[in-house]
């Protein structure tokens, strides 16, 4: 509470104890509140994806987790990350949703189905990718007109495909 300390040990021992009070006696860092727009994905799949990668970072370094370091809280009214930490953690992050946070090009196209229901291929391309979100899968389909409408990267794209060839066959 005062900031004192009091060692008693040889004098050999107190040059060396002296220099471990001076690299453990240092100010806290300031902490900071910092938000950042999310602008490809959602603010929650963001903060997941940046706090799984950060605990391996700081894990590797042999220190705390990402969570007893920096808070990265979703907002999902506003699509923002609300980043809580000092500003070296806070730049460390930013490098992370940088890297994370990109434009994943996507084409719309149109499949035509004649023997296979349209929402049987649906089913099968979302159980095939996962998680729909993260993918940049989205669909529509026109039951009436045996139609399915994709929204989605070159990779999903080809699946539908693929699928339309080998199943859609009278």
């Amino acid at each position: 509470e005062h900031g004192i300390l009091i060692v008693t040990d040889y004098g050999s021992n107190m040059e060396r104890l002296s220099k471990m009070v001076k690299l453990i006696d240092q100010p806290r860092a300031q902490v900071i509140v910092d938000f950042v727009k999310a602008e490809h994905l959602e603010a929650t799949a963001l903060a997941q994806q940046a706090t799984t990668l950060l605990n391996s970072k700081f894990k590797s370094e042999g220190g705390r987790t990402a969570a007893e370091r920096v808070d990265i809280i979703p907002e999902s009214r506003t699509n923002e990350l609300v980043l809580i930490g000092t500003q070296t953690d806070i730049d460390q992050v930013h490098g992370i949703l940088r890297a994370l946070d990109v434009d994943v090009p996507t084409q719309t196209r149109i499949y035509q189905f004649k023997a296979m229901s349209p929402d049987r291929v649906d089913q099968l391309v979302r159980q095939m990718i996962g998680d729909a979100v993260k993918t940049g899968y989205q669909s529509a389909i026109d039951k009436d007109g045996g139609v399915l409408i994709v929204t989605a990267p070159q990779a999903i794209q080809d699946r539908v495909t693929l699928l339309q060839k080998q199943l859609d066959v009278p």
